[in-house]
């Protein structure tokens, strides 16, 4: 991400936004309807042949003259303490949603993911294929893929995104679409289907939802994961491989760790 995408990303932050949206609450309608209230209050007896209309406009005008500086400041600061008190309301309620990682508890639109980060229940990958540091195909990173699908399935599920960076950045299909003979949203289902079948076992398909989303007029994969009802391995050639959720990442078990994990999971 070069430095105009990250100041532009740190400007229209959601905690800036709130901050913003405070601000202007503050002092375009908090200041001002307090301005009308207070003077129709203590001075109508000596306008009442004055109209109502007028009077609430020559209130909220005088609301911004140079006199009533020091109130405009107050009134700012007020905005500013409701903003910011509300971002953090909403972000705590978004961590809230998110811990835990069940799926009836990661069910937000687009940007609420995004926004909540990699955790226990989220995870993104910027690509099946397509490999962004050497420029090429590099099907190792399908292993990855799956990895991650499986360690949901043997957790408490959880949302995959496909054409996300690492900090949240919109990558898009795009250079996966090239890699594949069909060259288009179909084709990257087929190929995700088709992987999830063959490594995961094709009865466990049904536990993954996979929904095609567009954000910044790019394409993005959503694959919404649900807990499995026994263990799910991963198979590559010969190797079978069992992984579980731990933090923001997904951890391969030995076999001991994996006969625990398990006894203690479906028990």
């Amino acid at each position: 991400m070069d430095l105009n995408k990250k100041v532009k990303r740190k400007l229209f932050s959601p905690g800036v936004m709130y901050l913003l949206a405070g601000l202007f609450v503050g002092e375009f309608i908090l200041h001002p309807l307090t301005m009308v209230i207070y003077w129709f209050e203590f001075y109508r007896p000596v306008h009442e042949k004055v109209r109502l209309l007028y009077f609430i406009k020559t209130r909220f005008v005088e609301s911004f003259s140079p006199e009533m500086l020091p109130m405009n400041l107050v009134f700012l600061t007020l905005g500013a303490v409701l903003g910011v008190s509300a971002g953090i309301f909403h972000h705590s309620l978004v961590k809230k949603n998110a811990k835990g990682g069940r799926p009836k508890k990661i069910n937000h639109d687009l940007q609420t993911l995004i926004e909540t980060g990699e955790n226990e229940s989220i995870e993104f990958k910027s690509s099946v294929r397509w490999d962004y540091q050497q420029e090429r195909i590099n099907k190792d990173l399908e292993q990855k893929i799956i990895i991650t699908i499986a360690g949901f399935m043997n957790h408490h599920g959880g949302t995959l995104l496909i054409g996300v960076g690492d900090c949240g950045e919109i990558l898009g299909l795009e250079k996966d679409y090239l890699t594949l003979a069909k060259k288009n949203s179909d084709g990257f289902v087929q190929l995700l289907t088709g992987l999830i079948s063959a490594r995961l076992g094709t009865n466990n398909c049904a536990l993954v939802k996979i929904s095609m989303l567009k954000r910044k007029k790019k394409e993005i994969c959503r694959l919404d994961v649900s807990p499995a009802v026994k263990p799910v391995y991963a198979r590559f050639g010969q190797d079978e491989i069992f992984c579980i959720r731990v933090g923001s990442s997904t951890r391969e078990l030995n076999v001991r760790e994996a006969y625990g994990y398990i006894q203690q999971h479906w028990a």
